[in-house]
C-alpha cells in the first residue's frame, strides 16, 4: 500500500494498493529514495519499482531479481557506500550479495549455518554497521547471530563467528553509532546486548534484560539532549 504522509506525520488513505505479491516480506528504499524494492517470500523473487513524483510505483519487470529456488528472500539491508545491498533468505539460511545498479547482478551467496548444520534453516533478520564493514545475520534454528566482513567495495562477505544469543532470535538491530547490537528471543522473552568492536566487529556480550512475551522487532533511537 501506499500512503501519503501529512504535515502532522499521520499516514492518510492509501492511493495505491498492490495485490499480486506472494508473501512480501519486507521492502528497503534505495539511496536515492527513487526505487523500492520489495523481498517476495514465497516467489523466490525481490521485486523492484520505480517510485514515481507522485507516490505512485511502478514495477520495473524487466529487472526482477530471481534467488535460488526455495530461498525465500525475507529481509534487505543496504551498504552506506551507495555500491551494494544484501538479501537475507529466510528458508535456506543464505545471503545474497547484490551490486545496487541495473540490473542488479548477484555477486556473491553465503550460507549463515556452519557446514554440516542439522538445524532446519529459518533465517530471520540482517543489519550492517554504518561504516558498511560489518554485517549481522539472525538464525531462529540455531540461535545465533552471525557476523560476516564486508570488504571496502561492498562487494564481498567474510563469514566470521557465531555468536549464541537469546532463544529464537526472530529481530535484532544495531544502534545508529554502530557500537551496539541489541538481539530479542522470541522465545526467551529476553532481549540481549553487545558491544560491537569497532575495528574487528567482535562482539561482546554486556547484559540481557526481561521484556513482555515474544519480543518480535527492535528500533532504536538516539534522543540529543
Amino acid at each position: 500500500m501506499v500512503l501519503p504522509v501529512d504535515q502532522q506525520g499521520i499516514a492518510q488513505s492509501p492511493i495505491q494498493v498492490i495485490g499480486d505479491l506472494k508473501h512480501p516480506h519486507g521492502l528497503g528504499l534505495s539511496f536515492d529514495n527513487s526505487h523500492l524494492f520489495v523481498p517476495c517470500l514465497a516467489e523466490d523473487q525481490i521485486r523492484v519499482y520505480t517510485i514515481n513524483g507522485n507516490g505512485h510505483l511502478t514495477e520495473q519487470v524487466a529487472y526482477r531479481i530471481t534467488t535460488n529456488k526455495g530461498a525465500g528472500p525475507r529481509h534487505l539491508a543496504f551498504s552506506p557506500n551507495q555500491n551494494s545491498f544484501y538479501c537475507l533468505n529466510e528458508l535456506d539460511a543464505t545471503i545474497n550479495v547484490y551490486s545496487a545498479f541495473e540490473p542488479y547482478q548477484q555477486k556473491q551467496n553465503c550460507d549463515i549455518l556452519a557446514a554440516g548444520s542439522e538445524c532446519k534453516p529459518w533465517a530471520a533478520d540482517i543489519h550492517i554497521t554504518p561504516n558498511g564493514r560489518h554485517l549481522y545475520a539472525s538464525e531462529r534454528s540455531a540461535s545465533i547471530i552471525r557476523h560476516f566482513e564486508v570488504t571496502t567495495e561492498g562487494l564481498e562477505l567474510t563469514p566470521m563467528a557465531a555468536y549464541a544469543t537469546e532463544t529464537q532470535p526472530r529481530g535484532f538491530n544495531i544502534d545508529q553509532s554502530g557500537l551496539f547490537l541489541l538481539a530479542a528471543g522470541q522465545k526467551s522473552n529476553h532481549i540481549a546486548v553487545y558491544k560491537i568492536d569497532a575495528v574487528t566487529g567482535v562482539l561482546q556480550a554486556l547484559d540481557r534484560y526481561p521484556v513482555g512475551k515474544g519480543p518480535m522487532w527492535i528500533t532504536t533511537h538516539i534522543i540529543e539532549n
